[in-house]
């Protein structure tokens, strides 16, 4: 009896086991199978965004050259390319691209993000950021609401800036541009008709005196202008060409220079000379039917967010400015006389050149900021033409491509009698270490998708340089930490006030007086005559400082908020810094994550801490 049950109860064993074993293989196969539909599911992904990334990129063959060496190795289509400044926007054109970009938000709202990868979902969240933006921007109640003749950085000026800072590296190069100088006039042409309808449906934004004065200047020059000069020298300096071909690609350039770059100053200036009369809107994008929208849309794409009121966005500037207030008033509670000393003596930071700025910040910053392996970069002097003095600029910053030997470039100003001012050192650190030549080194070996390299964000790119080199003011050793707190906050202070000006002209309506009576009574001296320069500065160029300002708020608040959450005694700038870096130049909310991620781990390793002492304890 007991030998038949034992029996019985080893047979259902084995079937038990039997049922396991097949249900573990089962199981087995669907996992296997499941993974192998996630990761195709996630390759379609990728091949979605690298297919809009690389449309995007033949779109614009300015964009195109800037990040590649080699498009065609990069898996470019050149056929696809129009190799041309290109045109300005057509009624056709501009519904054709709210037809595009409805189309990819479609496409995009039929992945499931949480299938994606972690790099993967910052793709999704950008693209979906980046799709809306754009979507709002090109509504069609805002059709010729871009404005192409707005000075500085009026279409004319634009072109000078192009031709003074474009790189040809290779023999290809050489040629593409030549056939690029040439179609400059097809483009001037629509953008002048784009003005002109600007003007007939009152929607036109200049000023015809700047625009006048500026083609002036470039034609009195003539071909007596350094491009001409510092554009076949670079010819000359290629290698692998023979002279005899140098020579005939030279006179070809010149040859377009001289009839396809030179006479579109003229078309401009007569045009603009003819248009005087007629409509222009002086009192910024407040005064457009659908303006204030317009200047609201602009501003969320400026700062990275998405849906925001200018007005909430006018309040967070106000906090900011109060916070400020707060500092100063601490200060001065401290160190009474600190205040007038910090605007009655110019410190100076002992330094004599622009490397000895670089070398030594780059070599001090290591403490904050993680190290790059392949860091390396060249300072090249601006040509005496660019009036960098003249424009107040000690230096700037050129993108490198993505595919090249990513080594970093700043063109300086060869006329800075002042190395030594703060002010100097600053603008080094904004465009050099650790602001920009680092940030797109970083960038460069990040391992991150050329999309996401190459997206913009502004204000975590001139946020992060505004951050960058106030971390940098603490590598100056000849500064005291009272007079760097001081230089922060005022000119954090300045980007602001700025910002709050320029919401009052282009949402609020300000007039020319409420501006200049808003600058007075905030105690700034000025006389009317700057209040009408600094109107028509912040009329024109709208949400150009909030970049700079409010990116730069919104970093030392993320910075604040992780060393609230994690303790004093825990919390590592260097390890914030690289979460902030991580992020690149993406939306607030990406950046955002970023940080609470960075939070995560660190209260991770305090709770195991924590754990292990009282284990311990025990």
């Amino acid at each position: 009896m007991t030998k038949k049950i034992l029996s019985v109860l080893l047979v259902l064993a084995m079937l038990f086991t039997a049922c396991a074993c097949g249900g573990n293989t089962n199981n087995a196969n669907n996992a296997a199978k499941e993974q192998e539909e996630l990761e195709a599911y996630r390759r379609e992904f990728a091949a979605f965004v690298d297919e809009q990334y690389k449309h995007s990129i033949e779109e614009s063959y300015s964009t195109l050259h800037i990040y590649y060496l080699d498009p065609e190795a990069a898996g470019l289509d050149m056929s696809k390319v129009d190799i041309s400044v290109g045109t300005a926007p057509t009624d056709a054109e501009m519904q054709e691209d709210r037809d595009y970009y409805n189309g990819l938000k479609e496409k995009l709202n039929g992945f499931d993000r949480e299938k994606l990868t972690r790099d993967q979902q910052d793709e999704y969240d950008c693209l979906q950021w980046e799709i809306d933006s754009v979507l709002t921007l090109c509504d069609k109640k805002f059709d010729y609401y871009d404005q192409l003749f707005a000075p500085p950085n009026s279409l004319d000026a634009n072109l000078v800036s192009l031709m003074s800072t474009w790189e040809m590296r290779n023999e290809r190069e050489v040629g593409e541009f030549i056939t690029y100088v040439k179609s400059i006039p097809a483009y001037v042409d629509s953008a002048l008709e784009y003005a002109k309808k600007q003007q007939e449906k009152q929607l036109l934004m200049t000023d015809f005196d700047q625009v006048i004065d500026g083609c002036n200047d470039v034609i009195e020059i003539g071909m007596d202008s350094f491009i001409v000069g510092r554009l076949t020298g670079q010819i000359d300096a290629l290698e692998g060409i023979s002279a005899d071909k140098k020579e005939a690609y030279k006179k070809e350039l010149t040859e377009a220079l001289e009839t396809c770059y030179l006479p579109v100053f003229t078309k401009i200036r007569d045009a603009f000379e003819g248009m005087r009369g007629g409509y222009n809107n002086t009192i910024g994008y407040a005064g457009l039917p659908n303006g204030k929208e317009y200047f609201e849309a602009m501003l969320n794409y400026k700062i990275g967010t998405l849906g925001v009121s200018a007005m909430d966005i006018k309040a967070e500037i106000v906090n900011s400015l109060n916070a400020h207030i707060d500092e100063i008033r601490a200060i001065q509670k401290a160190h009474p006389s600190a205040l007038d000393a910090f605007y009655s003596v110019q410190r100076k930071t002992g330094y004599e050149d622009y490397d000895s700025i670089l070398a030594d910040v780059r070599v001090k910053m290591l403490k904050d900021f993680p190290e790059i392996k392949d860091l390396q970069y060249e300072i090249k002097k601006a040509d005496e033409e660019e009036k960098l003095e003249e424009k107040s600029i000690a230096a700037y910053f050129v993108v490198p491509p993505l595919d090249g030997d990513h080594k970093q470039q700043m063109r300086v100003n060869p006329n800075n009698d002042d190395m030594a001012s703060v002010d100097t050192f600053m603008t080094v650190s904004h465009e050099g270490f650790p602001g920009h030549m680092y940030q797109y080194a970083y960038l460069a070996e990040s391992g991150k998708s050329d999309y996401i390299k190459t997206l913009e964000v502004q204000a975590m790119v001139e946020g992060y340089a505004v951050y960058a080199q106030y971390c940098a003011l603490a590598y100056a050793d000849k500064l005291t930490d009272t007079y760097r707190d001081l230089t922060r906050i005022n000119e954090a202070y300045s980007y602001l006030e700025y910002a709050i000006v320029d919401i009052g002209i282009n949402y609020e309506g300000w007039d020319e007086e409420k501006t200049y009576r808003y600058f007075v009574n905030n105690g700034y001296s000025i006389d009317e005559e700057t209040g009408h320069e600094i109107y028509t500065l912040l009329r024109l160029t709208p949400a150009y400082y909030e970049p700079y300002g409010i990116g730069y708020e919104f970093i030392a608040s993320e910075r604040d908020r992780a060393q609230k959450a994690v303790g004093k005694s825990y919390f590592s700038l260097l390890e914030f810094n690289r979460a902030l870096l991580n992020a690149c130049s993406t939306p607030r909310s990406v950046v955002s994550r970023y940080v609470d991620e960075y939070i995560e781990s660190v209260n991770a390793v305090k709770n195991s801490n924590t754990n292990t002492n009282t284990n311990t304890s025990k």
